[in-house]
Parts: structure tokens; C-alpha cells; sequence
């Protein structure tokens, strides 16, 4: 009985020792693939980042862009409409 027992502890101690041995195996490719320069998800959730840093700035820029048209335009409007008023008071006295 003493041998069967020590027999299946030998045995379960040389499974436990190969299957950790497959569990850092299969760590270490998934650690790989992560940090793969060209593939990896590291460098996918990096590029991911930039992209929407890069998105974001272009929308900045056109936000930038727009107000500034809209300050001109304004601008323009009261250039115009002083001229009128200028013109009016003038003739009102």
C-alpha cells in the first residue's frame, strides 16, 4: 500500500512539474506575442493611442480654425454696420 502511495505521489509530483513547466511555456509565447514590435497588442493599443491623439489634435485644429472665421466674419459684420451707423449719425445731426 506504502508503495502505491509513493509511487502516485512520484508520479503526481512529475505531473504537476511538467504542467508547470507548459504553464510558463505558454506565458512566456503570449508575453512574446504581446510585446511584438509590428503585431503585438502592445504596440496595437499604442498605435490605437496615437491614432486617437492624432484625431483629436485635427479636431482641435478645425474647432481653432472655425472660431477664428467666425471672429472674422463677425468682425466684417460690425466693420459694415459701424459704417452704416457712422454714416446715419451724421446725417441725424
Amino acid at each position: 500500500m506504502s508503495d502505491d502511495l509513493l509511487t502516485a505521489g512520484v508520479e503526481l509530483k512529475g505531473y504537476v512539474t511538467t504542467l508547470l513547466g507548459n504553464l510558463e511555456k505558454d506565458v512566456d509565447k503570449q508575453f512574446d506575442k504581446w510585446c511584438d514590435p509590428v503585431t503585438g497588442y502592445l504596440a496595437h493599443l499604442i498605435g490605437c493611442y496615437e491614432g486617437a491623439q492624432n484625431d483629436q489634435v485635427s479636431v482641435l485644429r478645425e474647432q481653432e480654425q472655425e472660431r477664428q472665421r467666425a471672429l472674422q466674419r463677425a468682425l466684417f459684420l460690425l466693420n459694415f454696420l459701424a459704417i452704416g451707423a457712422t454714416a446715419w449719425l451724421g446725417v441725424a445731426l
